[in-house]
């Protein structure tokens, strides 16, 4: 990993120093320290200079080891890039505290870094401070829930841009800002999973000017959280999705459908195992803002590019710019009426994103059971709502996976054909003769496009009386009644609620008469 930029000397650890700190005292502004791979425990102080401090590794193999102390003293107008650091502990910005404008804080990891109670910043804490903070990883940092707590705090008069990092795990706020209306913070492009919040804005001064965009906030305890102010006082929140957390928006009303803000699973590669990489079909790709979006994303990938394939590039939303993969299509579309019994044969085609990305094998899922493996395939889907997935072993060595939710939906009620029939010749009846002796059959037929057995009732609306013999229907009866007409009312429901009825009528005469209606009150 390399920073580049024009630097006045190059100072090395433990090449020419053998800590860290002996380094930035020997340094002059604009000077760059090159620390190659180890564990360094120390506390650190840049003394006011503008000193360049770079993990020649990145953050896997470079380590500030805090041992319980403060970490790290910074600004204005240094870089730290490329380290971890851990094992932090203090008040107001237990692993760096980060003063004055100009400083970059880039493609670092803070883990396990606590701050004590009643501070702000177990990561980074700014006052009067404005940062670059970029390309981070932040987990597993403690603080408790008072005012100011959070993984990133920054207080008065700051203006911190926060862009492309990835908070998860953290028991702790991930951002939290108590800054004045003057300030014009912009928080972009980051994703949030698992932590106690999200994002906490103080609403006392009007936060119009604290612009917050572009974020994934899953499965926290609160996403965004606001204390005192009214709605009038809210902060401009724009294009994020905010999904699964036990109180998605605390105070401030629910944003979702409002100025692009959605709420919808995210479909991450495997956030379980902390990947939290966009897979096709994500409803964060090209939904997303241009205003003040970052050109690259966490990875160093180019923004934007067209994510859903429909021939405009647009921002994502999240850390992560989906920029290659898998794509699918759900012939017939992701909602269908069903066709056949119980379900329907729907085939699914996966192709590879861009379309010369080598793609060795591909296997699919079906409500996560194996389904079977090769670029398009026919499954029978069951009536409801399942998801379907493909995943795909691509020649660089990536896994990738696209994921849809097909949904099978019933919408028909079934058809009724109701009748009397001649039981001896089968043909219809509508007229019989009661001075003569019939046999004379029900005959129900329902059938519905989707549900094999719906429920079926018949009724017959006829006055019965004592020792009547029709009080079994759908079977074949001996009718001699004294009655004007036989109503037969059929009614059947399918599985879904899908409901339709029937009637009929056997007209009942004497002779070349019909015969009357019986009196009023007559039984």
């Amino acid at each position: 990993m390399s920073w580049k930029g024009a630097f006045s000397a190059e100072l090395r650890v433990p090449g020419q120093f053998s800590t860290i700190q002996a380094a930035l005292d020997a340094a002059a502004g604009g000077d760059v320290i090159i620390v190659s791979p180890g564990t360094y425990v120390e506390n650190l102080r840049f003394g006011g200079k503008a000193v360049s401090l770079l993990g020649e590794e990145g953050r896997d193999r470079t380590i500030i080891d805090a041992n319980g102390r403060k970490g790290i003293e910074m600004g204005p107008g240094a870089v730290l890039a490329g380290f971890t650091v851990r094992n932090a502990v203090g008040s107001f910005g237990a692993a760096i505290v980060v003063v004055g404008a100009g400083n970059q804080i880039l493609d670092n990891l803070f883990e396990s870094n606590l701050q004590t109670g009643g501070g702000a910043g177990a990561a980074i804490f700014g006052n009067v401070s404005s940062a670059l903070i970029a390309g981070n990883i932040f987990r597993d940092n403690g603080c408790d829930d008072q005012f100011l707590s959070g993984v990133i705090g920054f207080v008065n008069n700051s203006s911190p841009r926060i862009e492309n990092n990835v908070f998860h795990d953290n028991p702790c706020r991930a951002i939290n800002l108590s800054v004045p209306s003057s300030t014009h913070p912009l928080v972009i492009n980051n994703t949030m999973v698992r932590n106690r919040t999200g994002i906490r804005v103080d609403r006392r001064n009007p936060s119009a000017n604290q612009i917050y965009r572009n974020n994934i906030l899953v499965d926290n305890g609160i996403g965004l959280e606001v204390d005192f102010g009214t709605e009038a006082d809210n902060p401009t929140w724009e294009n994020n999705l905010v999904f699964g957390n036990a109180v998605d928006y605390e105070i401030i009303s629910d944003q979702t459908g409002k100025a692009g803000n959605i709420s919808l699973a995210p479909r991450f590669v495997d956030a379980d195992a902390d990947d939290f990489r966009l897979t096709g079909g994500s409803p964060a790709i090209d939904a997303g803002t241009a205003a003040g979006a970052p050109g690259v994303d966490f990875q160093k990938d180019p923004r934007p590019v067209d994510g859903d394939n429909d021939g405009t590039a647009a921002f994502d939303i999240g850390a992560d710019e989906f920029a290659f993969g898998v794509t699918m299509n759900v012939v017939g579309g992701q909602v269908q009426e069903c066709a056949s019994a119980g379900g329907n044969h729907v085939r699914f085609v996966a192709a590879p994103f861009p379309a010369e990305l080598d793609i060795v094998e591909f296997r699919w899922r079906l409500d996560d059971v194996p389904a079977g493996e090769g670029n398009e395939i026919t499954l029978f889907v069951p009536l409801g709502e399942h998801f379907i997935e493909v995943e795909a072993d691509a020649a660089t060595g990536d896994l990738l996976r696209a994921g849809a939710t097909v949904s099978i939906v019933d919408t028909q009620a079934p058809g009724i054909s109701a009748a009397f029939v001649d039981a001896r010749t089968g043909q219809p009846l509508t007229t019989i003769d009661a001075s003569r002796v019939h046999q004379v059959e029900v005959k129900i037929d329902v059938e519905d496009v989707c549900d094999p057995a719906p429920v079926v009732r018949s009724v017959l609306g006829l006055p019965i009386e004592n020792g009547d013999p029709l009080t079994v229907f759908n079977q074949r009866q001996v009718v001699s009644l004294g009655v004007d007409r036989l109503e037969l009312m059929v009614t059947a429901e399918d599985g879904s609620g899908n409901a339709s009825s029937a009637r009929t009528g056997l007209d009942v005469v004497d002779g070349k008469r019909k015969r009357l209606p019986p009196a009023a009150g007559r039984r």
